[in-house]
């Protein structure tokens, strides 16, 4: 089984401002991931219940204000009639992602512009990808109603560490996804400037277990867990971002349906899926998103310098290590075992386990003795050194 990427190559590049309904001055244009957008409650406007179609888990409602009878001119002006210096700051695959501020309350806002035609093409080569037996890198899936549908799930009673959703609005054209905003960058900004330290990931790792654990007290899988996803406000708050993956938890596991996200990043589980033989029938989604986390965490100790493999799957020689010999073992070939703290590899080791229903849950996490420490003199002093 071949990866698609490197560990380097499936990191995303920063993007830069593209346009402001015509031309715009980069330096205009705040600074920050589009995928954290802003929410106001006070401003929810008219807002009605829709249900849409869904690939994967049925009927979804999401919030709707509904503008399909209305002129074009009057379609463009509905994000205008509530915020302004709307500027694009990036591109999706399904079109633009704008910057805003809500007219009345100054909110920054971040909002997604779908187009509906492109969902439904996605979702058709998706479905077609799956049933023809394609390899795992082309059965892949992002769907924006899914998006839309547990952001308002999680909107109530809401997280500190979830970006919020402030409103859907669409057409028969578009589908506009109105969120939370911040600009202090990603998790992955921090790890590629070098200034980790165990104290700090404690601080940042929290905040994402909490995350997580919020989700699936909500019956949410976040199904695309990395860096990038991870945005962090000027406050050094996570806020765990990008939806499009996500899904309502099966007891019953998922298929080959549900592939998502960047590969470094994925429990090894679903990519066994696609073993021939296949070796496992179904992932938990609970788990996965687990795995993921631990992933983060390992990038986290090491200071974003070392990677715990290319790609996490038995083909990868250092998988093989960590599978076979476990945590503890893969750091000490490694040569990094001495740079974390014991009870950082010993919660690093029951997250990073190959059997799913052996890792800890977010709960568990939470629990650990590692929590429990601060200082970098405590650390040292608890592993020996």
């Amino acid at each position: 089984m071949e990866d698609d990427n490197t560990f380097e190559m499936e990191l995303d590049e920063p993007v830069g401002a593209v346009e402001e309904e015509g031309t715009v001055n980069e330096q205009n244009v705040p600074a920050g991931d589009a995928n954290l957008a802003a929410v106001n409650e006070n401003t929810q406007a008219n807002t009605t219940q829709f249900t849409e179609p869904n690939f994967e888990h049925g009927s979804v409602p999401v919030p709707r204000r509904s503008v399909e009878d209305a002129p074009p001119a009057r379609k463009q002006s509905v994000l205008r009639q509530n915020y302004r210096h709307l500027r694009t700051i990036r591109q999706s695959i399904y079109g633009k992602i704008k910057y805003g501020e809500h007219k009345v309350t100054g909110e920054k806002v971040a909002i997604k512009i779908c187009s509906v035609a492109l969902i439904a093409r996605w979702r058709a080569a998706h479905e077609a990808a799956v049933a023809e037996g394609k390899p795992w890198n082309e059965c892949r899936i992002e769907d924006p109603y899914a998006e839309a549908h547990v952001m308002q799930v999680l909107a109530e009673p809401g997280h500190t560490n979830v970006v919020k959703l402030h409103e859907v609005i669409d057409d028969s054209e578009n589908l506009h996804i109105v969120m939370e905003f911040a600009n202090g960058g990603d998790i992955f900004d921090i790890l590629r400037a070098g200034v980790l330290t165990e104290d700090w990931s404690r601080h940042l790792f929290r905040q994402l277990v909490e995350a997580i654990r919020y989700c699936h007290s909500r019956g949410v899988v976040h199904g695309d867990v990395s860096p990038e996803n991870c945005l962090v406000t000027n406050n050094a708050t996570i806020k765990l971002a990008d939806f499009g993956g996500s899904a309502t938890h099966s007891p019953g596991g998922f298929g080959k349906e549900r592939v998502v996200g960047k590969s470094f990043y994925m429990a090894p589980e679903i990519l066994m899926l696609f073993d021939d033989p296949p070796t496992v029938t179904a992932y938990d989604g609970f788990a996965a998103d687990v795995w993921s986390c631990g992933i983060i965490f390992f990038l986290m100790l090491t200071g974003g310098k070392v990677a715990p493999f290319a790609f996490p799957h038995i083909s990868d020689r250092w998988f093989k290590l960590l599978a076979e010999e476990g945590v503890i073992a893969h750091l000490e070939v490694r040569g990094i075992k001495e740079q974390v703290s014991l009870p950082a590899c010993h919660l690093l080791s029951q997250i990073l386990v190959l059997e799913p229903t052996a890792r800890l849950s977010p709960t568990q996490i939470l629990e650990h003795e590692w929590f429990k420490l601060q200082g970098s003199s405590a650390a040292n002093k608890t592993s020996g050194q």
